[in-house]
């Protein structure tokens, strides 16, 4: 939450709140090749990018340590969707999935309005940008479940904090981000 590194990627004891994510964990920066990968995947759907960049994720992060009961992507909203054609996070969300051989749920949390591309934003207004636009469908499905939220960038991890909240007020145990690289 206050974005220092811990230890292990938990939110530091004196940061945690009821709604705030218990853990952070991303394989690298986005600069240099990774940025130019991703881009790749984001804009071009080049989706083999996506196994190579979750198992440099992995690499990273052994599967013992991601005992999660649902994967999930940070959704896109749907007037985003249809001028992409797909959503890179649910891309990468599959291939961690398969990987880790865990549920993967898709479309069950969903974005009630467009907002601007987060990468245009200053740090306070991209809080502002992602604030409510977020809703859980079936809280069923959350409650008492350690879920991990994917996504391919984070820099100030404010769509991270936002899908947060709302899984945790759905019922959600515990909510870590994956983040392929920070910004």
């Amino acid at each position: 939450m206050c974005l220092k590194t811990s230890l292990d990627g938990r939110t530091h004891q004196r940061c945690l709140s009821p709604f705030s994510m218990d853990g952070l964990i991303f394989s690298t920066y986005y600069r240099g090749i990774m940025k130019k990968a991703l881009k790749t995947l984001k804009y071009r759907l080049v989706s083999d990018i996506a196994e190579e960049l979750t198992g440099i994720f992995l690499e990273r992060y052994p599967r013992q340590f991601m005992n999660f009961n649902l994967i999930m992507p940070v959704p896109l909203h749907k007037t985003r969707l249809r001028e992409r054609g797909f959503n890179q996070s649910e891309v990468l969300a599959k291939a961690l999935a398969k990987r880790l051989k865990i549920r993967m749920v898709s479309g069950n949390l969903f974005r009630t309005k467009a907002t601007v591309p987060q990468f245009n934003l200053e740090k306070k207004d991209r809080k502002l940008n992602v604030k409510n636009v977020f809703v859980v469908r079936n809280p069923r499905i959350f409650q008492a479940k350690k879920v991990a939220i994917i996504d391919d960038v984070a820099t100030t991890v404010s769509t991270l904090r936002e899908c947060t909240k709302v899984l945790k007020k759905s019922g959600a145990f515990s909510v870590w981000g994956l983040v392929i690289a920070h910004g």
